[in-house]
């Protein structure tokens, strides 16, 4: 769903008055092989146009945009140190 995380998504289907048993069993639907990849395509994406920063700095903004986007915080900072985007790009 546009590159949305769990969160939001559940959120959108929360205001569209979904009940909530329907939303946790869509959840449990979701591979977690396929979100995974969305996040590191999400993440690399944004890496790339982020250019000059230090590595707290880049961490911050990376996850920011993840988690704008829907994502766990656990996840993002994992899928970061995992991809090893702490790096300047």
């Amino acid at each position: 769903m546009k590159g949305w995380g769990k969160i939001k998504i559940k959120g959108e289907l929360y205001k569209k008055r979904i009940d909530n048993l329907l939303i946790n069993k869509g959840m449990e639907e979701i591979e977690l092989k396929d979100y995974r990849n969305q996040l590191a395509k999400i993440l690399r994406k944004k890496h790339a146009r982020l250019k000059g920063q230090d590595w707290y700095t880049l961490k911050v903004k990376l996850a920011r945009h993840a988690l704008s986007k829907g994502y766990e915080i656990e996840l993002i900072y994992h899928m970061i140190d995992e991809l090893k985007l702490n790096n300047k790009p």
